[in-house]
């Protein structure tokens, strides 16, 4: 029987989820002898690995069915690590259930830890009536894990603040795609330019941004990677933006074949619109963002009040749009960026460093083993 029991959403492992947090986490263990089990929620099985079993969501709601696995199938007390993120145990994002679960485990005498990915949406006087509530459920429903938890985690100062406890440990994500063997492709591209984001974040304003860029520079090539958003279902045709050799739309990849797109960027985009007073931001709960950190390549984003800027600092590993709100000012920062190859290599060696000393999975995974080795 396994070590450690990883309870996980977005089995099989997708790009930019937290199955691929659960997939990483789950082969890091495994180099230090500690074996593992995911289970996932979601209806699809993984092909990924053996180690890897998925559960539907009916199942993984049922108490009984909970306690059928704890006395059948997990009989010696593993440790559990959950991965949370609300919307993916619950559609409504209320899964009250778990708090059963927990206590489920804690009576079983299963210890737990559990990961917040995210807490619960925003409250406050100018949100509406039906997020207010949402948001107060959830922050309940996640104090609850917390509090019934042997140890927890979160990633981000905002998440901690949520949690009701400004001194918690956080732990920052990895990138998604480091157990991928990357080779940089060389500089020399023909004098062309490979820029690129994540499809899954390009909305009507940043597209926007991408025609322009692109209109400005014929050597350019922008690199859309993934799919896109479902609730902008053909969005380049919906702007009229015909689909020409200075863009390429990947589609969606196996992140096994992550390294033909990452590996060939010279700049890479996190694309971040703001809500009103600087909701949102660059931050360091987001794989992908670690992902562009750890190849060294130079990143532009938001700065909000996500961003942690203790670590992401301006112009040294990282660059903030100056007026984030503006489409210009996206423009403008990734143009002045091409037109500084030494600094594009200052900003890329910046970054490649605060990866390795606060971010890689060496050092997040040496933090689960000492509370998985601890008696």
């Amino acid at each position: 029987m396994a070590d450690v029991i990883i309870v996980s959403p977005n089995l099989p492992p997708v790009i930019c989820g937290v199955g691929d947090y659960s997939f990483c986490l789950s082969l890091q263990l495994h180099k230090r002898n500690i074996s593992s089990l995911v289970i996932g929620i979601g209806k699809e099985q993984s092909v990924y690995s053996d180690e890897i079993k998925s559960i539907s969501v009916k199942e993984f709601k049922c108490i009984s069915c909970w306690d059928h696995l704890l006395q059948h199938d997990i009989k010696r007390p593993s440790l559990f690590l959950f991965q949370y993120v609300p919307y993916t145990y619950s559609k409504k994002g209320i899964p009250f259930y778990l708090i059963f679960i927990f206590l489920l485990l804690k009576l079983r005498n299963r210890k737990t830890i559990i990961m917040f990915h995210e807490v619960g949406v925003r409250t406050g006087l100018h949100f509406g009536i039906k997020q207010n509530l949402i948001g107060i459920a959830q922050k309940m429903i996640a104090v609850g894990l917390k509090w019934l938890s042997y140890a927890s985690f979160t990633s981000t100062n905002f998440n901690a603040s949520l949690l009701l406890d400004t001194k918690m440990e956080l732990l920052p994500i990895p990138s998604n795609f480091e157990h991928i063997k990357y080779e940089r492709a060389s500089s020399d591209n023909n004098g062309l330019i490979y820029i690129g984001c994540f499809a899954s974040r390009v909305n009507l304003f940043f597209i926007e941004v991408i025609k322009e860029v692109v209109k400005k520079r014929s050597n350019i090539r922008f690199i859309l990677i993934g799919k896109f958003n479902p609730d902008y279902p053909n969005i380049l045709e919906k702007v009229g933006f015909t689909i020409h050799e200075n863009i390429i739309v990947t589609g969606v990849v196996d992140p096994l074949n992550m390294k033909r797109f990452l590996g060939q960027l010279q700049l890479f985009l996190h694309l971040e619109e703001l809500g009103e007073d600087g909701i949102g931001g660059g931050s360091l709960k987001n794989g992908s963002l670690a992902a562009a950190l750890e190849l060294g390549i130079a990143t532009i984003t938001a700065c909000g009040d996500m961003t942690d800027l203790s670590l992401l600092k301006d112009n040294e590993n990282v660059v903030f749009v100056k007026n984030p709100y503006s489409q210009q000012s996206w423009i403008d920062s990734i143009l002045n960026m091409l037109d500084s190859p030494s600094r594009l290599e200052r900003i890329g060696n910046g970054a490649r460093n605060l990866y390795k000393e606060y971010l890689s999975w060496e050092i997040v995974v040496k933090r689960y083993c000492n509370l998985i080795t601890k008696d």
